[in-house]
C-alpha cells in the first residue's frame, strides 16, 4: 500500500490547537495513524509539503522522517499562492501523476494554509476522480478495506468500509503518542534526503488554461439574488437545509 501525506507548514503561522513550531499535533496525529497501518502491513508513506526551499521547511520533513516516514518531499512553490486551494490542489495533482501515481490513500490533517483542510482535500479527490471521506475521526486498514469512523454530528459516529484510493481528511483530536525511534532518527538526518522539485517542473507541463499562478478574482456585480443560510445547530441539519433549498429549486 502506497500512503501520501500532505502537510501545513506552521512555521510562520503556529497551528490554531497547539504550540508546535513545525510538524502540528494533526499533522502528528495523521502520520501516526499511517504508521499504525505500516506496522501490521507492507505499506510505504511519503509524505509532501508545499512551501519556499528554506530550513523550516526542511525541518518539518525531517521532523516526519524521524516519525517512520519513507521518504519525503519538497515542491519549491515560493511563487504560487497557498491561499488559492484550487492552484494548491491542481499542483499536488500534477506532482502526483509525475511521481507517485501509484497511490492507495492520500492524507491530510485538519488544517491548511486558509485553515480547515477540507476545501483542497475535496478539490484534490474531485480532479482525481477518486472518493473522498472528510472530517474523519479515525482510519484503519481492514478486510483488504480502508474503516473509518466518521463525525456526523456532535453526538453521532458512523463506521463504514470504502475501497482504495481514498482521500481522507483527518480531524482527530486526541493525541496519538508515538517516539520516534533511534533508527528512525538516524536515518532521517544522515540517510534519507528530502526530494527537492521546483513547482517550474510542474507547472510548465500545465496547459496555460489549467493553472494560472497570478489571478484576479472579484466578487459578481451582480448582487439582486437570493442569499439563504444553510447553517443550523449540526452538520446534519444544515444538511436538511440544503436538501430542502434543492428540493424547491427542483419543482
Amino acid at each position: 500500500m502506497n500512503i501520501l501525506i500532505v502537510l501545513r507548514n506552521i512555521y510562520k503561522n503556529k497551528d490554531l490547537f497547539d504550540n508546535e513550531e513545525y510538524l502540528s499535533k494533526s499533522d502528528h496525529n495523521i502520520i501516526t495513524e499511517a504508521l499504525k497501518i505500516k506496522d501490521k502491513y507492507d505499506v510505504k508513506i511519503k509524505t509532501v509539503l508545499l512551501g519556499e526551499d528554506v530550513i523550516e521547511n526542511d525541518k518539518t520533513l525531517k521532523e516526519s522522517l524521524a516519525m517512520g516516514v519513507d521518504k519525503s518531499y519538497l515542491i519549491n512553490s515560493k511563487d504560487l499562492d497557498l491561499t488559492d486551494q484550487k492552484q494548491s490542489a491542481l499542483v499536488l495533482k500534477k506532482f502526483i501523476e509525475k511521481y507517485e501515481k501509484d497511490l492507495d490513500l492520500i492524507l491530510f490533517g485538519r488544517l491548511a494554509y486558509t485553515g480547515d483542510s477540507v476545501h483542497i482535500a475535496t478539490l484534490l479527490a474531485e480532479i482525481l476522480d477518486i472518493k473522498r471521506v472528510m472530517y474523519s475521526k479515525e482510519f484503519h486498514f481492514k478486510d483488504e478495506k480502508i474503516e473509518i469512523i466518521k463525525k456526523i454530528d456532535n453526538n453521532t459516529d458512523y463506521k463504514y468500509k470504502l475501497d482504495k484510493p481514498l482521500v481522507i481528511q483527518s480531524i482527530r483530536d486526541k493525541d496519538l503518542v508515538r517516539y520516534p525511534t533511534i533508527e528512525d532518527i538516524i536515518n532521517a538526518y544522515s540517510k534519507k534526503e528530502i526530494e527537492k522539485i521546483d513547482i517550474d517542473d510542474l507547472i510548465s507541463k500545465i496547459d496555460e488554461n489549467d493553472l494560472v499562478l497570478y489571478r484576479n478574482i472579484a466578487l459578481e456585480e451582480d448582487l439582486n439574488k437570493d442569499l439563504v443560510d444553510l447553517t443550523d445547530k449540526s452538520d446534519l441539519d444544515s444538511a436538511k437545509n440544503l436538501v430542502e433549498v434543492l428540493r424547491k429549486l427542483s419543482n
